[in-house]
């Protein structure tokens, strides 16, 4: 259940206009009614000022559509300090990508001598990349395809089903498939 039904359903009253429920001790997981607080956008901007959470700032400046140079300002002091404590995406995918690239590298250089690719073996690569995709049925690559590019994409969602396979549809696919690009059981379509 989401959290502001939880409180509301606690305090038996709706929220009032204006106001947001805070997370008391700053963890979005944990929706016990007595860690949910309504106070009003400017209090809730406040606390997560204090607190410099500096994320939390953000979104509730984007959500109140607030001076677009204050936002910025939030959002760079949100994405330095995710990077000063190790968790921006990038930094994660970066590592990742060290090890994939270093391994590459290494059975080139095993396999021909040299790390770096000529400009043969990159139209090659362009080549097979797109042919991979093609086989896959992603039909965006198939100029002929009445679902090419964006048009097979606007008006749709991701759907996931238990194997992790994932459908881009405007209708659920079926039995099984929940909404969004990861399975959660309680997200499951009806049908």
């Amino acid at each position: 259940m989401h959290y502001r039904k939880i409180w509301e359903l606690a305090n038996n009253k709706n929220i009032p206009d204006g106001c947001e429920i805070h997370h008391i001790d700053g963890d979005k997981s944990n929706n016990d009614p007595s860690n949910l607080k309504c106070v009003t956008v400017e209090e809730h901007l406040q606390i997560h000022l204090e607190q410099e959470d500096w994320g939390a700032v953000q979104a509730i400046l984007a959500r109140t559509k607030s001076d677009k140079n204050l936002i910025k300002l939030a959002a760079s002091r949100a994405q330095k300090e995710r990077y000063n404590n190790g968790t921006h995406n990038w930094l994660i995918h970066k590592d990742k990508q060290k090890v994939k690239v270093k391994e590459m590298f290494n059975k080139r250089i095993s396999e021909t001598g040299n790390a770096f690719l000529g400009i043969e073996d990159r139209v090659e690569n362009s080549r097979k990349g797109g042919q991979a995709a093609a086989e896959k049925k992603a039909g965006f690559l198939d100029t002929n395809a009445s679902h090419h590019g964006s048009k097979a994409v606007k008006g749709t969602s991701w759907w996931c089903n238990k194997d992790g396979k994932l459908k881009r549809s405007v209708n659920c696919p079926g039995p099984g498939w929940c909404f969004g690009m990861k399975y959660k059981e309680e997200l499951i379509c009806p049908q």
